[in-house]
């Protein structure tokens, strides 16, 4: 297999990324650049420079629109999540190109797939904030048991391996498609139709829900010269993430958070 490098993965991320925009375009499907994508979008017009992937996020009903309707527009790209099977790493869904295969550091729970994008779906939260956070420790509860059955201490501190052992022992009796089944149900228990905020509640500890007609507009913003599409009040999005997001991290702090290592299929 030919290894991949990182300017090569991220222009197979962004060709990802425009058939996902295509692909939502065509069937109505709302989504909005999200996170460092996002604020790379804003700050850099394309990537933050020392970052290499994208996500994306939608709304639980797209977000549910999409993953059931995605799978065999495109012989290379695939869609996978927890609801299409039970046993996939993360409790939010992937695009992946299946010419490729990524290895990211010592994420041994990731298993077979390929290069990708993250994502996410925004789902109603309490309006009462006691609740809301409740809601968001009982998720990460259980998504450390995920970490806990598919993953592997080597690369934690000694309170790091004294945590994954306690999850670990937590989580015996109980099956990794049971535990996500537990995780989307505490996830979805707050009706959005309903709901007066929304946040991103699987895998995010940062407590940055906003009202939910932040996610009812929607803009096209640019991204490394191509177009895509953001939700139109996005300042106010960043702001509750990021704070003073356009002013740079400190030198020390402008490093990537991941280990990719990626290869052409044979």
């Amino acid at each position: 297999m030919r290894k991949i490098e990182v300017e090569e993965l991220k222009k197979i991320q962004l060709d990802i990324l425009k058939e996902v925009d295509k692909f939502c375009r065509v069937n109505k499907i709302d989504y909005s650049l999200a996170y460092g994508t996002l604020l790379g979008a804003v700050r850099h017009k394309g990537y933050i420079p020392w970052d290499d992937d994208i996500d994306i996020m939608m709304t639980r009903p797209n977000y549910e629109k999409f993953i059931h309707s995605f799978n065999g527009f495109y012989k290379h790209l695939y869609v996978i999540s927890p609801e299409l099977n039970w046993d996939f790493y993360a409790p939010y869904a992937n695009v992946c190109d299946n010419r490729t295969y990524l290895s990211e550091g010592g994420n041994n729970h990731r298993g077979e797939m390929g290069i990708k994008i993250d994502v996410f779906p925004i789902d109603g939260v309490p309006t009462e904030y006691k609740a809301y956070n409740r809601m968001q420790r009982e998720i990460l509860w259980f998504e450390k048991y995920l970490w806990a059955k598919k993953d592997t201490p080597e690369a934690c501190n000694m309170n790091g391996k004294i945590a994954w052992i306690l999850y670990r022992l937590l989580s015996l009796f109980q099956s990794y498609g049971a535990i996500q089944r537990r995780i989307r149900k505490k996830a979805i228990a707050c009706d959005y139709d309903g709901a007066e905020y929304c946040d991103n509640v699987l895998w995010d500890v940062t407590r940055s829900r906003c009202k939910k007609e932040l996610y009812n507009k929607f803009t096209e913003i640019e991204f490394e010269n191509e177009t895509f599409m953001s939700v139109k009040d996005y300042d106010t999005y960043l702001s509750i993430r990021y704070g003073k997001y356009m002013e740079l991290p400190p030198v020390e702090q402008r490093v990537t958070h991941h280990n990719f290592i990626a290869y052409w299929q044979d």
